[in-house]
């Protein structure tokens, strides 16, 4: 990927540094804003803003360039929209708290956990807890960049993470940085 995006960079440097932007830009937007992804070794669909921007540049170059076509399937089923956001509400809400299972189900409409977990991972390409870390490392990232005067184990007990080593563990696994590291850049 860092050859790629090397190589990617010398081709680019022959115009100049404001053409460069440019090209970056619209490639950019001519990206939709999901892109297929393998992860746990299922393919899913992420929004366009989890990925690097040297994704987004492959995923155009292939798009626009490759010899075969690349489909993005549709997504169907799931759960409803309006059952969805009830969750996503829920989960916006209770982020700094232990939420169980049964309880994300009972904010989805009596469905069972085992159901529920299904059509929340169909919906959005996450498991139930997947998405409820990624909204708290969400947060933390925010706070990091926002509130300097608060420390890590403050961040993390506002995020709702129990300590300040699951906090950094977790952070270092999703963000690729520890969140001190994050901090300072």
């Amino acid at each position: 990927m860092l050859l790629f995006l090397f190589s990617l960079s010398n081709v680019l440097q022959a115009y100049a540094i404001d053409r460069t932007r440019k090209a970056i830009h619209s490639l950019m937007k001519l990206c939709p804003d999901k892109a297929l992804t393998r992860r746990d070794g299922e393919t899913v669909l992420l929004p366009i803003e989890e990925l690097a921007v040297g994704d987004v540049v492959i995923v155009h170059l292939l798009r626009a360039h490759a010899a075969f076509p690349i489909r993005v399937p549709e997504i169907k089923g799931g759960l409803p929209r309006w059952r969805l956001q009830r969750v996503l509400e829920f989960i916006e809400e209770h982020l700094n708290d232990n939420v169980s299972l049964s309880e994300l189900s009972q904010a989805a409409g009596s469905l069972s956990c085992y159901h529920f977990a299904r059509l929340f991972k169909q919906s959005t390409g996450y498991s139930p807890y997947q998405y409820f870390t990624r909204r708290r490392i969400r947060r933390a990232q925010s706070m990091l960049r926002n509130q300097k005067l608060l420390s890590l184990g403050e961040i993390a007990f506002e995020c709702g993470f129990r300590d300040q080593s699951t906090f950094s563990r977790v952070f270092r696994k999703v963000v690729g940085f520890t969140p001190k590291a994050y901090r300072g850049t």
